[in-house]
């Protein structure tokens, strides 16, 4: 009964908790590559998409987008699937759905912390410090990271059963924990990592030999690791998301350096928290006294780990989980970005540990009001900033405008984005100095392709167009067109400035190029058949109005325009 009252409570603060630090994300819209994974994704709308989630790669974006991100998340899919089921993709649910998960996740690390310190106010602690640290922003109010959510769900899960069960493990507790395990990476790849949680514990804690007593264990989750990684591979199509960042292999360790600092800054003192972290500087040489000083700093923490592994080896243990659970992520298999605030959804757990042993050594050493004092103190400031944080993260524009405000000025991807967001809104004036500011900034880079600087090209065009600079708007319509031909929007816009004006057969041989330059863009075959219609051809019009709507347009428009040529 005791214990059943011991778990009941915390649930309650966890829940009061949770609503007052997270619950305004229900009220927020999807966000960024939310349009890609969910908004776009006619994949996640039936039961009969389920196999293809496992074995086609179009299944994990919205068309055209799948490749490009080149992601294995069938788990994912899955639970977006029954959120189309349960509510058509209301934002609203979709954001309670990712708040749930983390609600759980975050009793998860309480209990786990009460089997790891055998202390309840620690432990309550621990769970609490998981629940509402500001780095889980991110995470909680993004739906695009529900596969953070549900890999945290099965890791969690698997690691709690292993500390109740490893010292009599049987053959089907330990088929349970490699199911477990095989769920967390099918959910996100950083779950790989958690076998050497085990092992460390083992050793750790436990000491002896783990593979003595334990060989079938390690065995089996060899296994479902290594058919993961299989199955992972052939569905990408490869292993690595992309080639090495900034020059090869010893540049990206040595950056990692420098991450590996901030995501301990940002785990102990959470206050600069951004959404986009490309604006990150590598570094490329020996001689760079950057270098040794992040590489000294995590020389200390690793002494720190080393030192207090006897005297205090829960917190010690929960310090190794932190880098367990980063090495996924840390560029040793090259990734398409050094850091992320959502990769440290796994590490903080072991942070939260390390805090609660912590806690506990405090207490010991002083009071019980003395530690009281600190737990509320440090709570209070994570359930501030968190609450505060979690604004940013209402819609794309207040998402994107904290971004390009916390961001160097050389950092572009950010003011990309926020420029997409302001003409997506018809905000032509304020984005006009932005799409220059980015044009000029990747015009002559090498390190961004034809496309790229084709689309700042044509996005400046728009901006310029719509703000009734129309020959400066064709002047760089036309530069796009020169850099990249084969990048289809200038041709669109170039059509509808002659169209415009009431050139129709100049806007027709615009729109005619468009459509053979991409012969799927609904939008190309919808302007075609709005200048046909105009120039007097409505069969021709038709025709090029059932390939814009064959071709998937999204509005009502072309259906309506071809309806009213057909009661002609």
């Amino acid at each position: 009964m005791k214990e059943s009252r011991f778990v009941v409570y915390p649930a309650v603060i966890f829940m009061i908790l949770s609503a007052l630090v997270w619950g305004k994300t229900v009220g927020h819209s999807f966000v960024w590559d939310d349009e890609y994974f969910i908004v776009s994704n006619n994949a996640i709308h039936s039961w009969t998409s389920i196999p293809g989630y496992f074995t086609d790669i179009s299944t994990s974006a919205g068309k055209g987008y799948a490749h490009a991100f080149g992601v294995f998340r069938p788990i994912r899919n899955i639970s977006y699937l029954v959120d189309f089921k349960i509510s058509h993709l209301d934002p609203r649910w979709c954001h309670l759905h990712n708040l749930i998960l983390h609600l759980l996740n975050a009793l998860l690390v309480f209990l786990i912390a009460k089997e790891l310190l055998k202390e309840k106010f620690s432990s309550l602690f621990a769970g609490l410090v998981y629940l509402i640290h500001p780095a889980q922003s991110e995470v909680v109010a993004w739906v695009k990271c529900r596969d953070d959510l549900l890999a945290g769900l099965f890791v969690f899960t698997a690691f709690l059963l292993w500390l109740r069960w490893h010292r009599a493990l049987n053959i089907r507790q330990m088929i349970i924990l490699a199911a477990l395990y095989f769920l967390a990476c099918l959910s996100k790849e950083q779950a790989i990592a958690l076998p050497a949680a085990f092992l460390l514990y083992d050793i750790l804690i436990c000491g002896g030999n783990p593979f003595k007593r334990l060989w079938r264990l390690y065995l089996y989750l060899f296994l479902a690791g290594l058919t993961y990684l299989a199955w992972r591979h052939c569905f990408i199509g490869h292993t690595a998301q992309s080639v090495y960042l900034d020059g090869g292999f010893l540049p990206a360790m040595m950056t990692m350096f420098k991450v590996g600092v901030k995501y301990l800054l940002i785990l102990a003192y959470p206050q600069r928290l951004l959404a986009d972290y490309s604006g990150i500087l590598p570094l490329k040489s020996f001689i760079d006294w950057h270098l040794w000083l992040y590489a000294g700093i995590l020389a200390l923490f690793a002494a720190l780990v080393f030192k207090s592994r006897k005297r205090w080896p829960v917190g010690s243990f929960g310090l190794c989980w932190i880098v367990i659970f980063l090495l996924p992520v840390s560029n040793l298999v090259p990734m398409k970005q050094y850091m992320a605030e959502r990769f440290l959804y796994l590490p903080i757990a072991g942070f939260a540990v390390a805090m609660g042993a912590g806690l506990l050594f405090f207490r010991k050493h002083t009071s019980k009001i003395a530690a009281a004092s600190v737990a509320i103190f440090i709570l209070t400031g994570y359930g501030v900033r968190s609450e505060h944080r979690v604004n940013v993260w209402r819609n794309d524009y207040t998402l994107f405008a904290a971004t390009v405000q916390d961001t160097p000025a050389y950092a572009v991807r950010p003011r990309i984005n926020l420029l997409t967001v302001m003409l997506n809104n018809g905000e032509f004036e304020k984005a006009l100095p932005i799409a220059r500011e980015i044009f000029n900034m990747i015009k002559d880079d090498p390190s961004f392709n034809a496309r790229d600087k084709a689309q700042s090209a044509g996005d400046l065009g728009l901006a310029l167009l719509r703000t009734n600079n129309t020959e400066l708007a064709k002047k760089e319509l036309l530069s796009a067109i020169k850099i990249d031909p084969s990048y289809v929007t200038p041709y669109i816009y170039l059509g509808f400035i002659e169209g415009k004006t009431g050139d129709h057969p100049s806007a027709i041989r615009w729109f005619k190029a468009a459509v053979r330059v991409c012969p799927e863009d609904p939008s190309a075959y919808y302007n075609l058949g709005v200048a046909l219609k105009e120039a007097g051809r409505p069969e021709e019009a038709k025709e090029a109005l059932k390939n814009s709507i064959a071709c998937g347009y999204p509005g009502p428009e072309a259906h309506e325009t071809l309806a009213a040529l057909d009661n002609k």
